[in-house]
């Protein structure tokens, strides 16, 4: 079980010292940058003119939380560096308090789903033996918490510069606080770092074990729930959501796209002379109701609605992936990813394996039939860029929901 220790403070102070962080000789540098408007980081001014630099990772009413740079914090600014830890293990304390107290409530919450609570447990026990106040290894990271009074100003770094800053700690650049976001690149580039597709990661450097809100615990459970017991997906548009299993149902798409384009045509005219009769109805109710409901009705916290954007006239097709939790009665995007495909430059490749649906081939022999085998080349070549939006943020929400489900005490979970 946690115990907790009431000397804080001493251990605060060995901490300060060095002794228990683990920090390399090289790593331990305390400086001012020369250039500071040159820099990859945030920069925040505080209330006794000192400047803090590191990631604002939050800014509102209640201040700041900024992700800041431990070997650098601890031997430039020392006395502010011991403080902070005194507040990060006192939150990590509550925070532990409150977590072991909402996964026991879980547990017997969900009793039946038998790989959930064997999950459950697993992640009890962690929590309950790991003293956080013990750990050789802290993150990378400090989490310094700011109230108004306690700064002055902050500057966020421009977007491309702070990716090279992320990049740069991610893959183990020295001294990257204080360095000039130009240098950083060329030193990605040293290192055969493509900074234009990698994407940064390092919620692993960032304390995990923080007092969550209930919101903020409503969409972990959502989470762990989707991997854990039986997800609940749905695939559609605005107007109209169907529910999925495994497989993605592309036919609906290219037989929808048939049967709607030349409706679609005679719409979109109507809208725009004016007419009262083709005017869009405004909905009452959000658009993805029709899936929270059938969440609500079968007891599921979380669902994951793909919403598709196509028009046949257009060459482009766009899908946007939503994942939704409830809290208090109302249903809230946890994580929302989107993906943009060109229909006209889909491969045969692509084209042949959607015939290979026999829903998809059965549509086509209709439209052969038919005489219209233009149309559905047009609905083939858009099933196709829909079926590869699609599989692009099916592949991003799963890296979000692996990061998300490995612990329950992080990463930290902004939304």
């Amino acid at each position: 079980m946690t115990t907790f220790s009431t000397t804080r403070y001493a251990y605060a102070l060995l901490l300060a010292a060095g002794l228990l962080v683990g920090l390399s000789s090289k790593n331990l540098y305390g400086q001012t940058p020369k250039s500071p408007s040159r820099l990859g980081v945030d920069r925040v001014r505080l209330a006794d003119d000192r400047w803090l630099y590191g990631f604002v990772l939050k800014a509102d009413d209640s201040g700041l939380l900024v992700a800041v740079e431990r070997a650098w914090m601890q031997v430039t600014y020392p006395d502010l560096y011991t403080q902070q830890l005194l507040n990060e293990q006192a939150a990590q304390e509550a925070a532990t308090k409150q977590l072991v107290g909402r996964v026991k409530a879980w547990m017997q919450n969900r009793a039946a789903d038998q790989l959930l609570v064997r999950f459950l447990e697993i992640e009890l026990e962690r929590i309950e033996v790991i003293d956080p106040q013990l750990q050789q290894e802290q993150p990378l990271f400090l989490s310094v918490v700011l109230q108004p009074s306690e700064y002055k100003s902050y500057h966020i770094a421009e977007a491309n510069a702070r990716k090279a800053a992320g990049l740069a700690f991610a893959h183990g650049i020295d001294a990257v606080t204080i360095t000039p976001a130009t240098a950083l690149v060329k030193m990605l580039e040293q290192l055969h770092v493509d900074a234009a597709s990698e994407q940064v990661d390092l919620t692993a450097e960032l304390p995990a074990r923080v007092v969550q809100s209930d919101r903020v615990w409503a969409a972990k459970q959502a989470l762990v729930e989707f991997h854990y017991r039986k997800p609940l997906e749905f695939q559609g548009t605005s107007e109209k959501l169907f529910a999925l299993g495994e497989q993605i149902a592309v036919a609906n798409l290219v037989q929808g796209l048939m049967q709607s384009s030349d409706l679609n045509v005679i719409q979109s005219v109507g809208r725009e002379l004016g007419l009262p009769e083709f005017a869009s109805r405004k909905a009452d109710s959000p658009w993805w109701q029709q899936a929270t409901l059938a969440a609500e009705k079968e007891g599921i916290r979380g669902v994951l609605i793909a919403k598709l954007e196509q028009d046949l006239r257009t060459d482009r097709v766009e899908v946007q992936r939503v994942f939704l939790a409830q809290f208090d009665q109302q249903w809230f995007p946890v994580a929302q990813f989107s993906a943009v495909c060109v229909p006209s430059q889909q491969s045969p490749e692509s084209l042949e394996r959607l015939l290979q649906d026999p829903q998809v081939a059965t549509v086509q022999s209709l439209a052969v039939q038919l005489g219209v085998t233009d149309q559905i080349a047009s609905a083939l070549r858009h099933g196709a860029a829909t079926q590869r939006a699609l599989e692009e943020t099916s592949s991003q929400f799963s890296k979000f929901l692996n990061t998300h489900i490995r612990h329950l005490d992080g990463p930290l979970l902004e939304f």
